[in-house]
């Protein structure tokens, strides 16, 4: 009995070993897919650098920042602390989680306690992948959005701010007031953001809306023309992620009340996207 305890012991043992001596999925270098020049690295030795190009003057030159970093399990992923490389000065939180075989990187605000505000959102791929994989469960959740006709201008969604919610179809949908500020019970879900799974409804026919980013005004506006499939006369959903409304302009939506993740949107003509300012001086 005693041998076969051993044994048992010595399986367990080796198992666990194994389990936890491979390394973490997120270590090796990482392509941006919303930002093609810039590159994510983990190291196993607990670095990671970010290299990307900006504007110097009238070069755009490579730049990169070197981190440290510390891994620990979390959620369907992993937390990384992120400290400066020089010395060892706590910066922030970011989670990794992956699907398929796409990364998807949240920042949150600098806090000492548990990561809660969002901050930016990445999708990182392989180098050798071009795209993100486009295997989807059938199943899976999305975020809809219903907004009132003839709305115009921003709207947000307050999360975790209220005591209701509602799902159909195992969607989460949003009934955007006139107002254009909905406190919902749902936690924020950043993938849904990151991997384009919000889907945007106007007036009472439901008229399907396509989406815009920043970057898609910024390539405009630098070309001085459109592309298609857009139409610089159509209606369109900028989205614009997640906490970027601070001060006087978060208090107004919040109405003074701290809430931890607002997501922010903005819909119009793609003529007017391009052309004003997101956030109005009388905002």
């Amino acid at each position: 009995m005693k041998k076969i305890l051993l044994i048992t012991g010595l399986i367990i043992l080796v198992s666990f070993t194994h389990r936890h001596s491979k390394s973490p999925n997120f270590i090796g270098k990482w392509n941006n897919t919303w930002d093609k020049e810039s590159c994510y690295e983990f190291t196993e030795d607990g670095k990671y650098n970010i290299l990307y190009h900006a504007w110097i003057g009238e070069d755009l030159v490579p730049v990169t920042h070197h981190f440290l970093y510390t891994a620990e399990n979390y959620k369907a992923g992993w937390l990384l602390k992120i400290s400066n490389a020089e010395n060892n000065q706590f910066i922030h939180d970011i989670y990794i989680h992956f699907e398929n075989d796409t990364m998807i990187l949240t920042s949150f605000k600098a806090k000492k306690e548990n990561p809660t505000e969002i901050d930016e959102i990445q999708v990182l791929v392989k180098p050798d992948k071009k795209t993100v994989s486009k295997k989807r469960s059938v199943n899976t959740s999305k975020s809809v959005f219903y907004i009132p006709e003839n709305y115009f201008g921003l709207f947000h969604v307050l999360y975790d701010n209220s005591m209701d919610k509602e799902i159909a179809k195992n969607n989460r949908i949003y009934r955007i007031p006139d107002s254009g500020i909905l406190s919902t019970a749902f936690e924020a879900r950043p993938t849904d953001f990151a991997l384009k799974r919000e889907l945007f409804y106007r007036g009472k026919r439901n008229n399907r809306l396509s989406t815009v980013t920043i970057s898609n005004l910024i390539e405009f506006n630098n070309a001085g023309a459109v592309s298609p499939p857009y139409c610089i006369d159509s209606v369109y959903v900028l989205t614009l992620g997640f906490n970027q409304i601070e001060g006087k302009r978060r208090a107004k939506v919040t109405d003074g009340v701290f809430v931890k993740n607002i997501e922010s949107f903005k819909i119009d003509t793609l003529k007017n996207l391009i052309n004003k300012k997101v956030y109005p001086a009388e905002y």
